[in-house]
């Protein structure tokens, strides 16, 4: 049987029409370096939201797309 987990969070994603990060790690870091926000404030965040803050870093950042 093969396990479906990771699946289900690239759909959430997608859902939320937002890129997909490498890690949630990845993600975070994006995140805390453009808005310096402590590790507490990710810690309840669903997955697509995080996946929005991210792309919003990412483009306050001016960083080009890493696809």
């Amino acid at each position: 049987m093969r396990h479906r987990g990771g699946r289900f969070f690239v759909e959430e994603i997608r859902a939320a029409r937002q890129p997909l990060p490498g890690s949630v790690d990845d993600a975070i870091a994006d995140i805390a370096t453009i808005f310096h926000w402590p590790p507490s404030a990710y810690s309840a965040m669903p997955l697509a939201e995080l996946a929005s803050w991210r792309e919003a870093a990412r483009l306050r950042s001016g960083a080009a797309d890493d696809e």
